[in-house]
């Protein structure tokens, strides 16, 4: 690759040596922590450059994602490309995947560039997004407060039997006693209300 034969004629940081660094491809082992518990993660194929004079080993960008999807495979989590993958098999772009899901658009763009990892409860939710029935519970889900704040305030029609229900509807006070007893404790009698049961 013409990029890798270019990044030949950089300067070694270790051991200053001109020219030295060589574009490799390693097999990476390291631990890792997971919630308190550390795993062995192996990584195939990383790309990397080592010095041909002192062999240190210098890890760019691809090496930090090379690790990234090697920490995901091991964890069981969806990988940045099989996140991006899910979202373009529903065809969405990352702002309608965020209204959609209710994820942040910055948030799944770290996740799609591996930036950052999802957590599981997050991953569990991404991978039943593509199932059909799935999708379409979200989407009543989404529409519900659309629908409940469109349906909260009703115009009532004015009809006779409203009006006639009105006029007839009364509260009658309650009223408070002393007991008998003579120890100051009041007794309340239930409100009375007239909702216009009588047969008049």
């Amino acid at each position: 690759m013409p990029e890798e034969k270019a990044t030949t004629t950089r300067r070694c940081p270790s051991c200053g040596g001109e020219r030295a660094l060589e574009p490799r491809r390693i097999r990476d082992e390291f631990d890792y922590d997971a919630d308190g518990e550390r795993i062995r993660v192996v990584a195939e194929s990383v790309p990397v450059l080592v010095c041909r004079a002192c062999n240190e080993v210098f890890y760019g960008p691809e090496g930090e994602q090379a690790h990234h999807r090697a920490i995901c495979k091991a964890l069981g989590l969806l990988t940045p490309e099989e996140i991006k993958s899910v979202r373009e098999r529903l065809g969405k772009n990352q702002a309608e995947f965020a209204l959609l899901t209710g994820i942040g658009v910055a948030t799944l763009s770290r996740w799609e560039r591996g930036r950052s990892m999802q957590t599981r409860a997050l991953d569990n939710y991404l991978s039943l997004l593509p199932f059909p029935e799935n999708l379409d519970r979200l989407r009543r889900r989404r529409r519900r407060p659309e629908e409940s704040a469109n349906n909260r305030f009703q115009c009532l029609q004015s009809t006779a039997e409203l009006s006639r229900r009105a006029h007839q509807f009364s509260l009658t006070a309650a009223r408070r006693a002393v007991g008998a007893n003579g120890n100051g404790e009041q007794l309340a009698e239930r409100a009375a209300v007239n909702a216009g049961t009588s047969d008049d």
